[in-house]
């Protein structure tokens, strides 16, 4: 099926650069982990999250704004055309991080005081320089991916940003500058990656991009779109959960919490993979109302969703000691909680592209009220349980969340397209996992902290079992169409570079 040929090509490319950026992201929390400690981490987490927060409102989604209009510019006034729309949502933004950035160093002590951390106001009022430096690699890689700049925008986005944080990193902690390290790292990429921007934007269209001016009507129209994004743009990521919990949270709780949502949420870069190319998809078919396609294609990537995150969601639920070991001992008190949001983000994984029908199809709205529940979820369970039960009760909270907006998102998308993602196979990954869990669990006992090559055999062993139980079990020929494709992609892609 073309369709089905298509996610599979386009997730696979997609996959390629997220999972360098994931791997790298992982890499910089590995390093903090052992070099810096858990209290430094915590710090960190939450006043990257109120920094990052004021960000999205700085940016007013006018970057969403960027990937919808700067290809009609192309189209309807030629080529280089879009540049100034361009330059006006950058300078736009940036004029916006400065002001907030201001008002963030002003207001450091009242913030830091609300939250119980009154020693951390230099630590905002750090980042509130770091604010507008580290808002103009986002619009840069917007409009790389408007202009169909795609190998630029990943050397740029997914890989020389998580390279320069390492390298930082790296050089700050060996400078002795512990406390300033990470806050550091985060001026001094934004700086660097505003200086590559730049060379990067000149020497592709040069003098062009100083050339023209967007009319007052086009300005208007590119706010009145890109606003209603900004609530949706702060949903993303687990910036909000983190400070929702940092009220009740000492800060190296915080930073154990932060490594603990950092590992539950690394299969969301599958999620993501399948998703991209899902999404234009999505419209097409249901615009063409060819539902027999989408229906296919649907649940063709719920089944790959799950079969690809459920190796995963299998260490993290069953040997959560062992994986947090490697961030160091101090993170172990997590291993509970690992367990309880690993399953939280198991039943979104079974939920699969429900988001994406929801989006799609027009119902951006439901996206913001569902967001919305999840964030209020989380407030209330964990107003009542994480006094009682700490670190512990904030876990419980965010995957209580997980299951309650997932299936408000599995009943929304029903309605709207008249089917789910399920069908039997699903059984067939599950009792491949299950296969493969008992036998390993005579050799690897669970509940135990294995050390890394046992943990390496463990992952080995589990692999070879699941797979072979899935071919066993045998693989439904559309899915075998999506393997095929993307198998032959990453070869293609492989061969060029």
């Amino acid at each position: 099926m073309k369709e089905l040929r298509l996610v599979a090509k386009g997730s696979a490319f997609s996959f390629m650069g997220d999972a360098t950026n994931y791997f790298l992201s992982y890499v910089f929390v590995f390093i903090a982990s052992h070099l810096l400690g858990a209290s430094y981490l915590g710090a960190f987490y939450w006043a990257l999250s109120i920094s990052s927060l004021l960000g999205e409102f700085a940016d007013c989604g006018t970057g969403q704004g960027l990937i919808y209009f700067g290809p009609r510019f192309e189209a309807e006034k030629g080529e280089n055309r879009s540049l100034s729309l361009f330059r006006f949502v950058l300078f736009f933004t940036l004029r916006n991080a400065i002001l907030l950035g201001l008002l963030l160093f002003i207001a450091a002590p009242f913030v830091a005081g609300f939250f119980n951390k009154p020693e951390l106001t230099w630590l905002l009022r750090a980042f509130s320089i770091a604010l507008p430096l580290g808002l103009f690699w986002p619009v840069a890689y917007k409009y790389f991916v408007a202009r169909f700049k795609i190998v630029e925008g990943i050397l740029y986005g997914d890989i020389l940003r998580p390279v320069l944080r390492v390298s930082f990193l790296l050089l700050f902690v060996f400078l002795g500058l512990k406390s300033f390290a990470l806050v550091g790292t985060e001026i001094f990429v934004g700086a660097s990656l505003m200086a590559v921007g730049l060379v990067l934007i000149f020497k592709l269209w040069g003098k062009d991009f100083v050339a023209g001016k967007l009319t007052f009507p086009e300005k208007r129209s590119l706010l009145a779109y890109s606003i209603p994004f900004v609530p949706l743009n702060m949903a993303r990521g687990e910036r909000v959960t983190i400070i929702i919990v940092s009220y009740f949270m000492a800060v190296a709780q915080i930073g154990v919490f932060g490594v603990v949502l950092k590992v539950a949420a690394l299969s969301q870069v599958i999620l993501t993979g399948m998703n991209f190319v899902f999404r234009p998809m999505v419209s097409k078919l249901y615009a063409e109302k060819n539902m027999k396609t989408l229906n296919s294609i649907y649940k063709s990537i719920t089944r790959w969703t799950f079969i690809l995150t459920i190796p995963l969601s299998y260490l993290f639920i069953f040997y959560p000691a062992s994986i947090l070991s490697l961030f160091g001992n101090n993170f172990s008190p997590g291993a509970t909680a690992l367990t309880i949001i690993s399953l939280g983000f198991l039943f979104e994984y079974g939920t699969s592209a429900t988001q994406v029908i929801i989006n799609m199809t027009g119902r951006s709205w439901l996206s913001l009220l569902n967001q919305a529940v999840f964030f209020a979820v989380i407030a209330v369970f964990g107003i009542w349980l994480i006094p009682v039960y700490g670190m512990l009760g904030a876990a419980i909270a965010v995957s209580l969340a997980f299951v309650a907006i997932n299936i408000v998102r599995l009943v929304q998308a029903y309605k709207i397209v008249g089917f789910t993602p399920y069908s039997l196979y699903l059984f067939k990954p599950v009792i491949a996992a299950i296969t493969g869990g008992i036998v390993l669990s005579f050799v690897f006992p669970i509940g135990i902290v294995l050390p890394l090559i046992k943990l390496l055999m463990l992952v080995l062993g589990f692999l070879v079992i699941y797979v072979l139980m899935l071919l066993f079990l045998k693989i439904d020929p559309e899915d075998w169409k999506l393997l095929i494709a993307a198998k032959r992609k990453l070869i293609r892609h492989s061969s060029i570079t």
